[in-house]
């Protein structure tokens, strides 16, 4: 029997899955992972600490929302009651000494229902009640946002008269169009034209010039025109001025449609997106089913041809079983639409391409998408399943020729049980995590690597607060993790801090804390909304303070940001905040084939534990007084013995060094039925597990 583990890439599994010895989850599995992330080489490591970086205006509710122009222009963006703010490298952005912010439409009661998709310095917002409205960044203290008017790229133009003069239209008209460089054309000019045949009909038809304008396309209709499609094509021009004589139009290309899609009531889309150079909308009030296209490269161009052109908008309704009002717009390489009640595929034409009359959709699965934003890790989708519950991924499966998926949520299904997904959103670096937030206000992660079959569920809480929303914004080289966290009525945004650091003064493994200097005698600002709080401090790698720690003095936060009782000494740099406490449990040691030793009894008197750049362990049996607290009665410290080569005492000039090594631990432990290790850390210290090993265990038959 192989008691050792060596991987825990499965997380924290559901205690329905204790049983199942025989799977592969059980294998790399965790009874308990608290405060710990599943690392994507299959180790755990404690989570960094969130920094303060301000409180929402009025402690309202609010939706943070990524912006990212490039890979130096990015920010956080706090959209609340009628207002907008923003943040970078966790800081607000000032206007002077006030946060800078500008006005919006959005009331509180809509912010759960806008959704988002930007296109370079542009933010495209839709809701269901409201006209579609773009937020454009002009510099960092100069942004816009305004009501969008669906129209042609370039406008039409202007002063078009005839020469000679005379004449009402009703028998022969002309109108022209301007076309811009990209070949994209503007709406029809007001027609003019002559009455009867007993007129000269052979006219020069002039306009005034078009900013952005290369050319001019000319269109011709005869005998009382109804609409632009009457309009044939007789030819174009690089000049302002087009002689017709003896020019028959071309009725096989006509003048384009002017057409707004979202043109009266309970029509304004709920659902934006990009595909192939279209912005795609779907889903309004009185469409759910329907899926507007603009014309290539012209998002905001929904005009179409007549005969149609490829590049024209395109338009199309999804009819299934069932009613599929659209959530989410995908490009996997295919154009994937969620629906509520299941997935479809947009397959396009015989080269995959979506143009009119070359749609083809193809329902592959009838889960349905609830309304929470996908997110997209490679060349796969995860999604949060109708009635939000459940979480899976969808990706093209070239073997089964079609987009497949699985639920994510199967071996881990007690932390979803009677709960729902508010808000989630992807970390790609350093470990590839989906930071999920449950609707009780609990902090979930999911490692996922699909190529390495990886998926481990982790759960994080941060003393009483409660995790309502969640926001991915990359910074520099990291990818920056922003949470709103309700502290009892006061909504504050915090920032995940960097995991990385050299110099065991640079850890941070507090909550809504901040770094200061000093003995915290003299008044900080930075502290302040910590007032009344007690606090977990760590001073030039020294623990100086945490309340589940006996062996230390309890310290607060006064009204003015000090400590009290004052520090002894002064320190060049101090992590305070709020303590918390990381938990690690294995599964019951068992075989995977044949007897099961679930029947038999374990005594496990020493744990090894082979850790990376460590301290502050605590190690023993798990019992219900260290369930109820944060405490560490009955476990026993985790640090190198005398006579170790790494040994040796923490001196006032010189904290203990982090360990990379074996630690092993002599534990008080009775007989039980399961030889688990149980693992915590309480104290601001890092903590990495990569493997376990109950030594000393002696099976015996009850």
């Amino acid at each position: 029997m192989n008691s050792a583990q060596r991987s825990f890439a499965a997380g924290e599994v559901a205690p329905s899955l204790y049983a199942r010895t025989n799977q592969d989850k059980y294998a790399t599995g965790l009874r308990t992972c608290r405060n710990l992330m599943v690392m994507r080489h299959g180790g755990v490591t404690n989570r960094p600490g969130t920094k303060f970086t301000a409180e929402t205006k009025a402690s309202g509710a609010v939706r943070l929302v990524r912006f990212a122009m490039n890979a130096t222009v990015t920010c956080l963006l706090e959209f609340g009651d009628n207002y907008l703010r923003f943040h970078q490298n966790g800081a607000p952005v000032l206007d002077g000494s006030n946060p800078y912010e500008i006005a919006t439409p959005f009331a509180s009661s809509q912010l759960a229902g806008l959704y988002f998709v930007q296109n370079a310095n542009q933010i495209t917002i839709v809701h269901p009640d409201l006209l579609t409205h773009i937020l454009t960044r002009n510099d960092t203290l100069d942004w816009v946002i305004e009501e969008e008017t669906i129209e042609a790229p370039i406008t039409a133009p202007q002063n078009v008269v005839m020469d000679p003069a005379g004449g009402d239209g009703s028998f022969k008209m002309w109108i022209v169009t301007a076309v811009a460089e990209d070949g994209s054309e503007s709406i029809a000019s007001t027609p003019v034209g002559v009455a009867s045949v007993s007129l000269p009909q052979e006219r020069t038809i002039k306009w005034d010039a078009v900013t952005g304008a290369v050319s001019y396309n000319v269109y011709e209709a005869w005998n009382g025109v109804s609409s632009d499609s009457d309009y044939g094509f007789i030819g174009s021009t690089g000049t302002l001025a087009f002689y017709t004589a003896g020019i028959r139009p071309d009725f096989v290309n006509r003048a384009p449609l002017v057409r707004d899609p979202f043109a009266g009531d309970f029509n304004s889309p709920s659902v934006v997106g990009y595909y192939q150079s279209r912005r795609l909308f779907a889903n309004s009030i009185a469409k759910p089913e329907t899926v507007w296209g603009s014309r290539v490269g012209n998002p905001a161009d929904f005009r179409i041809s007549a005969p149609l052109q490829d590049d024209d908008a395109v338009t199309f309704a999804l009819k299934g079983r069932r009613a599929n009002p659209v959530r989410h717009i995908l490009d996997l390489g295919k154009l994937i639409l969620l629906t509520d009640a299941g997935e479809w595929v947009i397959e396009g034409d015989a080269a995959g391409i979506l143009r009119p009359g070359e749609v083809n959709p193809r329902q592959y699965s009838h889960n349905g998408a609830s309304k929470i934003p996908p997110v997209v890790i490679s060349d796969t989708a995860l999604y949060v399943q109708a009635r939000g519950t459940i979480l899976r991924d969808l990706a093209n499966d070239v073997q089964a020729q079609g987009f497949k998926g699985s639920d994510l949520t199967v071996f881990s299904a007690h932390l979803f049980d009677g709960h729902t997904i508010v808000d989630m959103d992807y970390q790609q670096i350093p470990h590839s995590i989906v930071w999920v937030v449950r609707n009780d206000g609990v902090l979930l992660g999911l490692t996922y690597i699909k190529e390495q079959q990886i998926w481990g569920w982790h759960r994080h809480d941060s003393g009483t607060g409660l995790f309502e929303n969640v926001c991915v914004v990359p910074e520099g080289a990291d990818d920056a993790v922003y949470f709103v966290v309700n502290r009892s009525g006061a909504r504050y945004i915090e920032r995940l801090s960097s995991r990385f650091f050299t110099d065991i003064a640079d850890a941070y493994f507090v909550d809504c804390g901040a770094t200061v200097s000093g003995d915290g005698s003299g008044d900080s600002p930075a502290l302040a909304h910590l007032t009344g709080l007690e606090v977990s401090i760590l001073g030039d790698g020294f623990v100086l303070a945490n309340p589940n720690n006996p062996a230390l003095t309890v310290r607060t936060i006064t009204s003015t940001g000090t400590i009290n009782p004052p520090l002894a000494h002064t320190y060049t740099k101090l992590q305070v905040g709020l303590p918390y406490t990381s938990d690690f449990e294995t599964l019951d040691v068992d075989t995977s084939d044949g007897p099961s030793l679930k029947e038999k009894k374990m005594l496990v008197n020493k744990v090894g534990l082979f850790v990376e750049k460590t301290r502050g362990l605590f190690v023993g049996m798990r019992s219900p007084a260290l369930d109820a607290n944060d405490v560490i009665d009955g476990l026993d410290d985790a640090v190198l013995r005398d006579g170790h080569p790494l040994y040796r005492e923490e001196s006032p000039e010189d904290p203990i060094l982090l360990v990379t090594d074996v630690l092993t631990v002599t534990i008080q432990r009775a007989w039980d039925n399961n030889g688990r290790i149980f693992a915590r850390n309480i104290d601001p210290l890092p903590v990495t597990i990569l493997s376990a090993i109950p030594q000393g265990m002696i099976p015996r038959a009850t």
